[in-house]
């Protein structure tokens, strides 16, 4: 029998970081883009797969809980000109909690339409974004946890886009400032991308912190995805 939490403050709580691989804050203002794979425009599905564990995090007045998952998972569909880019699959697995107990995260509301790749290199760092500007409060990323440290509460939180983009920074295969270089494919990065409370569950932040580094190919085909000027 699952136990209550007693003595529970339930403030408003920390925010954990905000997505910072992009200055834009809307899609029209960034560059467009050239999007390539075996070195032609190539429209299509991608598939990002994480290489290293993954954090999902959330903090309140009772304390951090952050998730690792040892898998996550994006799917998405592009153009070769970035217009028009679509998230269609989010899945997390593996995924264990800092204080103990256990933890699942879901994605909801999916497809997310509306995005676009940008051309925006930054010395020393990124080729370009993937990003959507506009909320979307369908979009919706569950954590649902029993938390050990916290006498077993049950947790149960969704946080969705709202005034800050979400954006991942997209490395070329040929980039030497790629996150892992002994990776030698093309990649992408989501660095404390900002994601905002839609429930008010008394455990959960007004805002979760999503962090990650992976591998993107073309889906079928698993060539490497390049965007360029």
């Amino acid at each position: 029998m699952r136990k209550p939490l007693r003595h529970l403050a339930t403030g408003t709580g920390t925010l954990l970081g905000a997505a910072a691989l992009v200055a834009a804050t809307a899609g029209a203002a960034l560059a467009s883009a050239t999007v390539t794979a075996g070195g032609s425009p190539y429209t299509g599905a991608v598939r990002a797969t994480n290489l290293g564990g993954v954090t999902y995090s959330i903090g309140s007045s009772y304390g951090v809980l952050i998730a690792t998952c040892t898998g996550n998972q994006i799917d998405a569909t592009t153009t070769g000109s970035g217009a028009a880019s679509t998230i269609t699959g989010v899945s997390f697995s593996g995924c264990s909690l800092n204080r103990g107990g256990t933890v699942t995260i879901t994605a909801h509301g999916l497809p997310y339409a509306g995005g676009a790749v940008a051309y925006a290199p930054v010395p020393g760092g990124q080729d370009g974004t993937f990003s959507f500007s506009a909320p979307n409060r369908s979009f919706d990323v569950e954590l649902d946890a029993y938390v050990a440290q916290w006498n077993n509460a049950h947790v149960n939180c969704h946080y969705s886009v709202s005034s800050t983009p979400f954006a991942i920074g997209l490395f070329n295969a040929g980039n030497a400032a790629r996150p892992v270089l002994a990776n030698a494919h093309s990649q992408a990065v989501l660095n404390h991308q900002t994601l905002s409370s839609i429930s008010s569950a008394p455990l959960c932040a007004t805002a979760a912190s999503w962090s990650g580094t992976y591998q993107l190919l073309t889906q079928p085909g698993g060539a490497d995805v390049s965007v360029g000027p």
